[in-house]
């Protein structure tokens, strides 16, 4: 017999004992008190501070309550980030619309699209970049017959193939990067006044093409100013070609156009177009400085370029 089971008759006669002297006192034996469950294997550690075990998992409600507030959040997430998808292709689809309006020259109202329509000095800059401007001298002399057969002298001609050159480039090659950039003109307007009054300030973007071997010239700018009380958006072409050569001093003849946004007649730059008409306006170079004046009685004009 072991001490185990010696230990434990010893326990059950004294109970027996207890109980026969309780039984003959007359006195009622006292319940014994229970024990509290013990924790089993595997039921997680006891916390003071809860009412029973943690199992160390979340209750089905829980999970329930998070799953919603995170599909509440995704659903948020989504629908901003929808919203944004849908503002930025909106922007973008805008952005496309009003770029493809301007290089396909689409006419709209000149008060939103002042210069829609118009080839401007940006323009002839833009194409010459992409080498797209032929030499100007070689171009006349190539298509003078071509011009002279569909109506137009020199200048228009040279203008409307560059319009149709515009209108033709996609969008996207006008960003390419040419490996060989065509060489640009160093030279510069260094005086225009009108009628006594400055009109250089009013020139936003100007452009010199190279000069040809016969030294054929065009110089072009986009002008804005105000005029009673209307701001006006015009650009102008000047084209110079060599007439000869006396004492060192190169003559120029001149050939002036230009387009506007809103028809005005009285513009300085409509009136150079009108007196260059005739043929009769010239320039003269000297060094490489090229003046050009006029003094008649509608215009009187004072150009002055540092070629």
């Amino acid at each position: 017999m072991n001490r185990t089971t010696t230990f434990l008759g010893g326990v059950a006669a004294f109970s027996l004992c207890v109980a026969s002297a309780f039984a003959q006192s007359g006195v009622a034996m006292p319940t014994m008190p229970s024990m509290p469950s013990m924790p089993t294997v595997g039921s997680g550690f006891y916390s003071p501070s809860t009412s029973g075990f943690y199992n160390g998992n979340r209750g089905q409600a829980q999970k329930n309550a998070a799953s919603k507030t995170t599909g509440e959040s995704s659903a948020s997430t989504g629908a901003k980030t929808a919203a944004l998808d849908d503002a930025a292709k909106k922007a973008l689809a805008e952005e496309l619309e009003s770029a493809l309006s301007a290089t396909n020259g689409n006419k709209k109202d000149s008060a939103s699209s002042p210069l829609s329509g118009i080839l401007t000095a940006k323009d002839i800059a833009a194409l010459s970049d992409l080498g797209l401007v032929d030499d100007i001298g070689s171009a006349l002399k190539k298509h003078s017959a071509v011009y002279s057969e569909e109506g137009k002298d020199g200048l228009e001609g040279l203008l409307s193939d560059w319009a149709k050159l515009k209108e033709e480039t996609p969008k996207d090659q006008k960003k390419v990067s040419l490996s060989s950039t065509p060489a640009k003109s160093e030279a510069k307007i260094l005086r225009f006044t009108a009628d006594n009054a400055d009109f250089l300030s009013t020139i936003k973007e100007s452009f010199f093409s190279t000069e040809s071997l016969d030294g054929t010239f065009l110089l072009t700018g986009d002008c804005k100013y105000s005029s009673g009380g209307i701001a006006r958006n015009e650009t102008f072409y000047i084209l110079f070609e060599p007439d000869g050569a006396d004492g060192g001093v190169t003559r120029y003849k001149v050939r002036a156009t230009a387009s506007q946004d809103t028809e005005n007649p009285d513009s300085v730059l409509k009136k150079l177009e009108a007196a260059t008409q005739n043929g009769e306006v010239g320039a003269y170079r000297t060094g490489n400085l090229v003046t050009l004046r006029i003094s008649g009685e509608s215009l009187k004009l004072d150009m002055l370029l540092a070629m």
